[in-house]
């Protein structure tokens, strides 16, 4: 089994320019005429805003069915937000929220609930009820309880590596290095006094840290205005890159957030500010076509947590770049941000990592994930999503802190959703993120709106 996060390493002693990645091989129709660090980005270059003159097409990514089921998903994610934001208002007769379940298809949301649901959850609940199915279930567990045994069962030296409490709050999963599942079952219910779910993993142990002598070519061909060639106001899912050890490494901008004093920042992965032997704040971060012409995007902050997101200080817009990532071509199309959403189970999802590109189809199929970090064993990472994929796309090395987004209708608006963590698979392929919600209710901001 190999938990992987999703940075893009440049290591071994070989030194590659920026460059290698973002090269201009010469102008397009798309790209725009000037790159002066500071100016103005371009209104929008939106895929969708000419599609009311020619048959309609889904956006950047998007197959017809992940389209509808997005359109579908709307009214339950826009409950299942209002309910969580309550929930996670301060109060113990809040703390028996588990999770939220949509099913767009059925066009049911479930809410998972320990104990009685307070008064004004259940008003909210009975109002929603005029036009969304809330259906409540009851859980025997506490999302609490859950959760520490999870990170208990993975600090317990049992080869227990990952678990989550089941969606139905009934007991726990976990990721387990055994030959036999039923005695590693009853073993850990003995343990922790809950019924245990074992996933048998079968695949040779190890880390894969991604680590790249060097970095061919990229077909990023697009000037100013593209996740290679980004500025300030920065958006999401450009390229940001780190020289925090001989050859750094690259990553993905999340979404432009704000606290409630106006200050700016750019969402990434806490991870990505590794300086070779952990992770650390200050880490400057930079984007631009070589090293002659980086633009500064600023020094990283709030890291490390338990949780792996981050912020740099720096200014920020309400887009972020939706299309080919830059090993195909990149693209200054972009989507703007019409704010964030919870996230549920069930939710059909896509991502926009600045070296993958938009990749949608994704289903989150668990929350409140548990991981011990690959590289630095005294790092666990707490509340991730883990999402499947059937088509077998993924997000690839680079793509780390890229945005995570749904349709708000068609087709030019999106909502935050989370930011790229890497790929877990003790069984099956898994896409890891880290919900918004949790990024920006640890640090006190925002998502930028447009």
């Amino acid at each position: 089994m190999k938990s992987i996060r999703l940075r893009n390493f440049k290591r071994c002693g070989v030194v590659v320019l920026f460059s290698a990645l973002c090269l201009v091989f010469g102008t397009t129709a798309t790209s725009f005429a000037s790159g002066v660090p500071g100016q103005t980005h371009p209104a929008v270059g939106a895929a969708g805003q000419a599609r009311s003159a020619r048959a309609f097409v889904p956006p950047d990514g998007m197959s017809m069915q992940t389209y509808r089921l997005m359109m579908a998903q709307m009214p339950l994610d826009a409950a299942a937000t209002r309910i969580q934001a309550l929930a996670a208002r301060p109060g113990p007769a809040h703390r028996g929220f588990f999770v939220t379940k949509v099913d767009a298809s059925r066009h049911i949301l479930t809410v998972y609930w320990h104990g009685r649901v307070p008064a004004n959850v259940r008003r909210v609940i009975s109002e929603l009820r005029a036009t969304v199915n809330v259906r409540v279930a009851q859980t025997r567990y506490s999302l609490a309880a859950l959760n520490r045994d999870v990170l208990a069962a993975v600090h317990s030296g049992h080869g227990v590596l990952g678990g989550w409490p089941l969606t139905d709050g009934n007991g726990i999963n976990l990721s387990v290095r055994t030959t036999n599942a039923g005695s590693a079952a009853a073993a850990m219910r003995a343990r922790f006094g809950v019924p245990a779910v074992i996933t048998r993993v079968t695949k040779p142990g190890g880390v894969n840290r991604l680590l790249y002598c060097a970095v061919q070519n990229s077909n990023a061909n697009l000037g100013p205005g593209s996740r290679c060639n980004d500025w300030e106001n920065f958006w999401g899912g450009d390229v940001i890159q780190q020289q925090a050890y001989p050859g750094g490494s690259f990553c993905s901008g999340g979404f432009g957030v704000h606290n409630s004093g106006g200050g700016e920042y750019l969402l990434t992965a806490a991870h990505c500010a590794d300086n070779g032997s952990g992770y650390v704040n200050g880490v400057a971060f930079h984007n631009g076509q070589d090293s002659r012409n980086w633009k500064f995007v600023g020094n990283i902050t709030d890291v490390p947590g338990p949780h792996d997101a981050a912020v740099i200080p720096t200014g920020t817009g309400a887009q972020y770049y939706d299309g080919p990532g830059i090993y195909n071509g990149d693209t200054t199309h972009t989507k703007f941000v019409a704010g964030q959403q919870a996230t549920s189970v069930g939710d059909s999802l896509c991502e926009s990592g600045a070296f993958g590109g938009v990749i949608c189809g994704f289903r989150v199929s668990q929350l409140n994930v548990t991981l011990p970090d690959p590289d630095y064993p005294s790092q666990t990472w707490t509340a991730l999503a883990l999402a499947t994929q059937s088509s077998g796309n993924f997000p690839i090395p680079g793509d780390s802190g890229g945005p995570w987004f749904s349709l708000d209708g068609c087709c030019t608006h999106v909502w935050a959703k989370g930011i790229t963590h890497g790929l877990y698979f003790p069984n099956v392929v898994y896409a890891v993120f880290t919900p918004v919600t949790v990024a920006t209710s640890d640090m006190g901001v925002t998502v930028n709106q447009g």
